[in-house]
């Protein structure tokens, strides 16, 4: 989810993933370590594993990064899901609406131009 740490703290995130992955149930990733609950032992911030999709950044964050880069331009595309249903449409509108759109995007593409 991309907006997962807009609304809830590193430790939150860290002990729902650590719960989940010990699910029995749980099917394994191609990224998972194995046991994939060795890959989230000991962390309790999300800066601790570079790399990874939960990098905290916000959609406002990446907007000072376009406001204030040294290229000639820049733009910000928030792309929204790619469904039919009506949900999704709606969702998909609202991604347009500043902080709302936090919670309602698939993903965000930079563009910069030298």
């Amino acid at each position: 989810m991309p907006f997962v740490n807009v609304f809830f703290s590193d430790e939150e995130i860290l002990n729902v993933l650590r719960w989940i992955v010990s699910q029995p149930g749980y099917v394994p990733g191609r990224f998972d370590s194995d046991p994939p609950i060795d890959r989230w032992r000991g962390l309790y911030d999300l800066r601790q594993r570079p790399g990874e999709y939960l990098n905290k950044i916000t959609l406002a964050d990446m907007k000072k990064l376009v406001r204030y880069s040294p290229f000639h331009t820049g733009k910000m595309h928030v792309i929204g899901f790619d469904a039919d249903r009506p949900l999704v449409k709606v969702l998909n509108a609202l991604r347009h609406v500043p902080v709302i759109q936090e919670a309602v995007h698939s993903y965000v593409v930079l563009e910069f131009e030298k």
